[in-house]
């Protein structure tokens, strides 16, 4: 089952024992310890860190997780460690899956007791886009740092909203 050169052989011996593989296309049930959320989890690495199970069924089976990638779950079952259940993508992409699977219930921007309104922030970047108000400006107007501005206004804060074009 082994497609990783770099992974200690000794961790297949200790990992698939504690999967429950059904069939192939079904969910392979990671039966060891669980974070709350259900994710598998378990020792791993040369400074036995605390690694969630579906990356490591990740590495021994398909290879390296490039730096900045997630191992995300098709089958939105956090137990699972079947590989063909599972993909790489960013946290972007995570997010956006978690989205769309239903599960992205966080209050957000005024649902989250925020400071500002969703008008002040549209509001915000509409000045800043039009090269009205500079962010430091818009910082001392609306009660919050410059560099909550430019979060505002490249879109990475209340990402929800469209942002600017």
């Amino acid at each position: 089952m082994s497609a990783a050169s770099e992974v200690d052989p000794t961790i297949e011996q200790r990992f698939w024992p504690k999967v429950a593989i059904d069939d192939s296309d079904k969910c392979w049930i990671w039966m060891a310890q669980r974070k709350p959320a259900g994710y598998g989890q378990l020792r791993f690495g040369p400074d036995h860190a605390t690694t969630c199970a579906h990356r490591v069924a990740w590495l021994i089976v398909v290879g390296q997780i490039p730096d900045g990638m997630n191992v995300l779950h098709r089958c939105d079952n956090p137990s699972c460690v079947n590989p063909r259940h599972l993909f790489l993508g960013s946290h972007r992409d995570n997010m956006l899956d978690k989205e769309r699977k239903g599960r992205a219930n966080h209050p957000r921007g005024e649902e989250n007791h925020a400071k500002l309104r969703t008008e002040d922030v549209l509001h915000i970047r509409r000045l800043y886009a039009a090269g009205q108000a500079t962010q430091a400006d818009l910082g001392r107007r609306f009660h919050v740092s410059p560099g909550y501005i430019w979060h505002l206004v490249n879109g990475s804060k209340w990402s929800h909203l469209t942002p600017p074009e």
